[in-house]
């Protein structure tokens, strides 16, 4: 009796198959399928979780160094996207946007998928694409330069991130049908503030109203609330632009009172705007089923991917400084946002798994026509090998992005950040001290908070 050795050795797997008498065109299936069976690669970055619950994002680099050795380069731009958010959290700012700038060479490079990309999709599974990142990510990429740009002072910069981010979600509304991910209120608020910190009152009021209406169809959508922040923007904007009915309309939507925003113009002050990156976004795993074909002459595998959410007792934080006290805001839901993007994809996944089950279940039904029993059972033990769903993501990305804006006089400051439970109990304290607060200007400052190993089993997902 002939046993199939197992190996992914070209040279090894055509010897088989010629030992087997199996006639060249199905030969040359069996063998694109056996040899494809061995080109998957699971992405395990336990260890670099386990490392930022740790609060080690030095050891967690080198474990993602470590572990990313054996990737395949399609999968170039993962660790380039993790890679840069784990510089970012240590403070080589300069290092990161290195980093995310390599990374968005190559979706620039990447981005018209290759034929060949396409076809092993349809056949083998969508591993085989090289990894460009979810619509978000690209997104994100832009927004946390543009935040490395802004705490280095190089508002520059940022201002040209700014311009990537429009234009990348212009890209995607021409492309994407609406229902998906196409608008991102985060990142358009983000921009408003880098233009009013230049000054150019115009465009930032441009960006404020396009967060304006994203943060309505994220509380559809996500239930995030419009950050009071923003509304408070909005009516300083159009009342200092003269956009006299337009601020009118805001106001009685908002109910703020006039006294209030005219409190808010600065007369010197500056401004901190703190960001919170609070616990890790989901990661992507496996549903897959093994099913009969039609006729059960044979059995085949279909592989989806689903997001799973990572928990975290985080439900808030607040900013004391000096006498005052700041909560802070929930501004973008990561996780949410990954899973109803997925959700609104699987259609068009589900239909390439089906594909692939039927042109793997068909080639295998050939083999049986044609008496090669044996090469039917490898091609069918090939299909069941070689389907896997793409479960690749940015997994350093944070869950949840907190905002807090406090106008304060120039000055150096101690910022106490609590970040807070469900019932607003305190889950853990930072201090940021000499933090410098100039006239008329921002001040931005961020902290990534993972949850802490003894926090992880607190609270569900």
């Amino acid at each position: 009796m002939y046993l199939f050795r197992s190996g992914c050795n070209r040279a090894s797997l055509s010897t088989q198959l010629h030992v087997l008498n199996v006639r060249p065109l199905l030969a040359g299936a069996v063998f694109a399928l056996l040899l494809a069976g061995c080109a998957g690669h699971d992405h395990n970055l336990v260890n670099v979780e386990r490392r930022l619950a740790a609060d080690q994002p030095e050891l967690a680099l080198q474990s993602l160094e470590r572990e990313s050795q054996n990737w395949r380069r399609r999968d170039k731009v993962l660790y380039l996207l993790n890679r840069a958010m784990l510089l970012r959290m240590q403070g080589n700012l300069v290092g990161s946007n290195k980093a995310f700038t390599e990374a968005q060479r190559r979706i620039d490079k990447l981005y018209g998928v290759s034929v060949t990309e396409q076809i092993g999709s349809v056949i083998i599974n969508d591993r085989t694409r090289a990894y460009v990142g979810e619509e978000f990510e690209q997104v994100l990429l832009h927004v946390y330069m543009a935040l490395n740009f802004l705490e280095m002072n190089r508002a520059d910069a940022a201002r040209v991130e700014a311009l990537q981010i429009d234009l990348t979600l212009r890209q995607f509304s021409k492309k994407i049908a609406k229902k998906k991910y196409t608008e991102d209120a985060f990142a358009r608020y983000l921009s408003g503030l880098i233009y009013e910190q230049q000054g150019e009152w115009s465009d930032a009021m441009i960006e404020y109203r396009r967060a304006y209406e994203a943060y309505v169809e994220y509380q559809r959508v996500y239930g995030i609330a419009l950050p009071s922040s923003l509304q408070h923007d909005l009516l300083r904007l159009t009342a200092q632009l003269g956009l006299v009915d337009e601020h009118r309309r805001y106001q009685q939507e908002f109910g703020i009172a006039e006294d209030a925003v005219d409190a808010e113009t600065r007369d010197g002050r500056g401004q901190l705007v703190f960001l919170l990156h609070s616990g890790l976004a989901p990661v992507k795993r496996e549903n897959a089923v093994i099913l009969p074909t039609p006729g059960a002459h044979a059995l085949v595998k279909i592989a989806v991917p689903y997001y799973q959410s990572r928990s975290t007792p985080a439900k808030g934080a607040r900013l004391k400084i000096a006498d005052k006290e700041q909560r802070l805001e929930l501004a973008e839901d990561v996780n949410a946002i990954a899973i109803r993007n997925l959700e609104v994809k699987m259609p068009l996944i589900q239909a390439r798994a089906l594909s692939r089950a039927g042109i793997k279940g068909a080639v295998a039904e050939g083999f049986r026509r044609q008496d090669q029993w044996l090469a039917a059972l490898l091609v069918q033990l090939g299909g069941l090998a070689t389907e896997h769903a793409d479960t690749r993501s940015w997994i350093t990305l944070p869950r949840d992005i907190y905002i807090g804006r406090v106008l304060l006089p120039p000055g150096k400051y101690t910022v106490r950040l609590e970040v807070l439970d469900r019932y607003d109990g305190v889950l853990s304290e930072r201090e940021f001290p000499d933090v410098q607060i100039t006239e008329r200007q921002m001040t931005f400052l961020s902290y990534h908070w993972i949850v802490p190993t003894n926090l992880l089993f607190e609270s569900a997902p």
